[in-house]
């Protein structure tokens, strides 16, 4: 490698030599073009000196007198300028002999060292020889120490093999030995025990009694057991009746206040009616009063309990706003997710007209998507047909209403709840907060699977690119294909498992809500006015 280095060192030497030779040779043709026209303007000069009248021509025919001054100075330069020329030319040979040297040295080098290279290889292979003999030599040890390994493992797995069998006969004698004994130690503990249950036949008897009466307690106790249970079990499948009826209450309560009005308007009529025939009935004067009076701050207590209750159904339905805002925006992600779906598929039938083999997976694929959709549709119309029931159920028991005696009766138990239902609305906002965290947990999971979707894209197309220079990677594409499929369809399944789970949730937090303040007690309407504050509960029901 040096010697290349110094080789190619003195060939720049002898370019750039050449070159100052050649930039030499220019300067001195440009100093004697100078030294002519410096001869010329002489000349002229000389000639213009003595003939007037050659200047006058000059003039006339419109050249010019040659400037002899510019002359010298243009023949100074190009002398100054050949000065630096040689310098240069001198400094290239210097450099280039200086290379030539180099050059020589090296060579002289270079042989040297192949010469200490040939008589290092010469070395090389003798001990190279060497070393082959010294490896034959330890290949035969190595053959006999494993020759001797192997006489010595079978000498040793012949004396274990003999010391086991003196083993094993040794414990064979003892476990004879000890049988012996164990079978006299039994026999005569079992004619120990032979006496002694002779002598307790009798308390063993009626310790079977005993028994007998005790699994008869517990099977009666086992049998309530089971009652309790399908009894629970149908309380349970109730309590979600109810809970499904009085959601479709708390949605139809703003559509039903102008009749709750009325309603109230009636009872109030009715109410006058009664206390008219009161008035007939009773005969004294002051009766009347106390019972307008009482009548009076009961309705009093009855507004501001009203008031009360108003205020915590309005935070209730705020929930389930809140709930809805949550399902509309579950609702647009999985569009927004379904048009990813149909951008991934028309790549996929790009990638599939160009391989033929996958047209079979394409379409199991397809007709998956299809049955996913048609799921889809069943459940939104099952779900409109629950909501028409649930508006119907609720019609039907808008019809239902009490007299306004039970409703001053049903607010005494309703104040003894009102603390209930707070704990229980604290308690439901830690869940919707915990839910929200567990669905914004969800949401980014399923973001970061997207990312991970489209990652894996992007690697199929680079590698579609590639699919003509390297077919071997055609089957880890396939491979990759079947488990991007299986990706989506885990995600459609996991999206709609989450949705189905946070409307659950939500469910759960109504009843619970509702369960603080009494399954029985059923809210009917709300009427948020600034003026009158009315509100219908509905008659105590027990339940199943």
């Amino acid at each position: 490698m040096q010697h290349n280095r110094v080789v190619s060192e003195e060939q720049q030497a002898l370019s750039q030599l050449t070159n100052a030779e050649n930039e030499q040779r220019i300067a001195e043709e440009q100093l004697r073009a100078a030294e002519s026209r410096l001869r010329q303007a002489k000349i002229i000069t000389v000639v213009t000196s003595f003939f007037w009248w050659t200047a006058i021509c000059i003039k006339f025919v419109g050249g010019q007198a040659a400037d002899t001054k510019e002359a010298e100075s243009a023949v100074q330069r190009a002398r100054d300028k050949v000065e630096e020329k040689r310098n240069a030319c001198n400094q290239a040979r210097e450099k280039h002999t200086a290379a030539k040297q180099k050059t020589s040295q090296s060579a002289a080098q270079y042989r040297e060292r192949v010469n200490e290279r040939s008589q290092q290889e010469s070395i090389v292979q003798q001990r190279s020889s060497v070393v082959a003999t010294r490896k034959q030599h330890l290949e035969q040890v190595s053959n006999t120490l494993r020759d001797i390994n192997r006489q010595r493992t079978t000498t040793e797995t012949n004396l274990k093999t003999t010391s086991s069998k003196l083993q094993r006969a040794q414990v064979q004698l003892n476990t004879t030995t000890n049988d012996l004994q164990r079978s006299q130690h039994e026999l005569h503990t079992h004619e120990q025990q032979k006496q002694e249950l002779d002598s307790n036949i009798e308390t063993l008897q009626t310790t079977i009694e005993r028994h007998e009466r005790t699994i008869q307690e517990h099977r009666l106790l086992m049998n309530d057991n089971q009652t309790a249970l399908t009894n629970a079990t149908n309380s349970h499948q109730t309590q979600v009746i109810e809970v499904q009826r009085i959601k479709g209450r708390v949605d139809q309560m703003k559509r039903t206040l102008t009749d709750k009005t009325n309603m109230e308007k009636a009872k109030v009529r009715e109410i006058n009616n009664q206390q008219k025939l009161l008035e007939m009935e009773k005969n004294t004067e002051q009766q009347l009063r106390n019972d307008l009076a009482t009548k009076r701050t009961q309705l009093g207590e009855v507004e501001n309990e009203l008031k009360t209750t108003t205020t915590k159904l309005i935070e209730i339905t705020d929930q389930i706003k809140d709930l809805q805002n949550q399902k509309k925006n579950l609702d647009q992600q999985q569009k927004a997710k379904s048009q990813e779906l149909r951008h991934c598929e028309l790549a996929q039938r790009q990638a599939r007209e160009q391989v033929q083999k996958q047209d079979l997976k394409v379409q199991s694929v397809r007709q998956k998507f299809d049955i996913l959709k048609n799921r889809d549709q069943q459940l939104h119309s099952e779900i409109k047909t629950v909501e028409t029931k649930l508006q119907s159920k609720t019609e039907q028991l808008t019809t239902n209403q009490n007299s306004i005696n039970q409703v001053a009766e049903q607010l005494r138990s309703v104040k003894q709840q009102q603390e209930r239902s707070q704990q229980t609305i604290t308690t439901s906002k830690n869940t919707l907060n915990n839910v929200d965290a567990q669905v914004r947990q969800k949401t980014e999971k399923i973001e970061q699977q997207d990312r991970v979707f489209r990652e894996t894209t992007n690697q199929f197309r680079r590698q579609q690119e590639k699919f003509t220079q390297n077919e071997d990677l055609r089957a880890a594409n396939y491979e990759r294909l079947e488990k991007l499929e299986q990706t989506i369809t885990e995600l459609k399944q996991y999206h709609t498992d989450e949705q189905t789970k946070l409307q659950l949730k939500a469910n759960d937090i109504i009843t619970n809500d509702l369960r603080a303040k009494g399954i029985t007690q059923k809210v009917r309407n709300i009427n948020v006015n600034p003026t009158a504050t009315t509100i219908d509960l509905k008659k105590k029901q027990p339940l199943s």
